[in-house]
Formats: C-alpha cells, structure tokens, sequence
C-alpha cells in the first residue's frame, strides 16, 4: 500500500515539472515569438481551467 506520503511527493514532483514546463513555453512565446505577456498568460490560464475542468 502507498503511504500518504509517497503520494504527496509524487503530486510535488508532477507539479514542479508542470510549472518548469509552462516556464519554457512562456520564454519561447514570448521570446522568440515577440507575444505579448497578455496574450500567453491568457491561453495558459485556458489551457489549465480546461485541464481542470476535465480531470
């Protein structure tokens, strides 16, 4: 059986991944790309809301 915990770093490490992720794909867009900030916070916060509503 899994403890609590085990399951508690397992979550953290998905999370942290997740935000490293969502990092990278802000620099390329708003780097390389030249989106403004607005724009790419916008379709992050869509993208989670739409995750989230699925899970």
């Amino acid at each position: 059986m899994i403890t609590s915990s085990v399951v508690l770093i397992v979550f953290a490490t998905i999370s942290s991944f997740s935000r490293g992720i969502i990092s990278v794909i802000d620099r390329y867009q708003m780097g390389y790309r030249k989106q403004g900030s607005i724009n790419v916070n916008f379709l992050n916060n869509i993208w989670s809301a739409v995750l989230v509503t699925f899970f």
